[in-house]
């Protein structure tokens, strides 16, 4: 009998050992569970009214300039002693960060002539350009603007010198019907971090 009592009274023991173990875990162990929701950024950049979200570089060529003409030119058609003028438009009013973005420009058309991009310059706000490497400019705009529908126009403007050295090539491009002057641009966007942006 006594050894009956020994099992009844160890396994209450063990009883109340568990039965208190489990309790002081419970107290230990507390859950928390949910979803936890954040929003991400929105990143919709217009170039050109050409929307370039899906990917970060837009090229695109130039071959519609405004001719600043004369009386001794037909409208519309550039001829050395003439200048002219295009515009690049940036609008990032539907994105949720700051934008930095490099314009880079191809001039191999104009190397040998007397054709020299002569301004670049944003036109809406008079935000500063850096030039952050050999034909490639470089321009932010801050979150802050971008809440007030800040958009950066970026004109670059040309002048076609009329010099006697150039007379041949200046006749060879005028000698195709319909010519078009082309400069392929290319134009990089990414989310500015605040890194300083050096120039040349």
């Amino acid at each position: 009998m006594k050894r009956k009592v020994l099992i009844l009274i160890s396994t209450l023991v063990l009883i109340v050992t568990i039965a208190i173990i489990t309790i002081t875990y419970a107290i230990f162990e507390s859950r928390l569970e949910g979803n936890i929701t954040v929003e991400s950024a929105t990143w919709k950049i217009l170039v050109n009214r050409t929307d370039i979200s899906s990917g970060q570089t837009q090229e695109f060529v130039v071959d519609r300039i405004n001719i600043n003409g004369d009386s001794h030119t037909t409208e519309g058609k550039i001829a050395p002693g003439q200048s002219g003028s295009f515009d690049i438009l940036i609008d990032p009013n539907n994105t949720d960060v700051s934008v930095r973005y490099d314009i880079q420009l191809d001039l191999s058309f104009i190397e040998d002539t007397k054709m020299e991009i002569t301004s670049i310059e944003e036109t809406e706000k008079k935000a500063t350009l850096i030039k952050t490497a050999e034909n490639t400019y470089t321009g932010v705009i801050p979150l802050n603007e971008i809440r007030y529908g800040t958009r950066n126009n970026i004109r670059i403007s040309l002048m076609w010198y009329e010099d006697e050295s150039t007379n041949e090539r200046d006749t060879e491009i005028g000698s195709v019907e319909n010519n078009a002057i082309n400069i392929p641009i290319s134009v990089k966007v990414t989310q500015y971090l605040g890194e300083e942006i050096q120039s040349i």
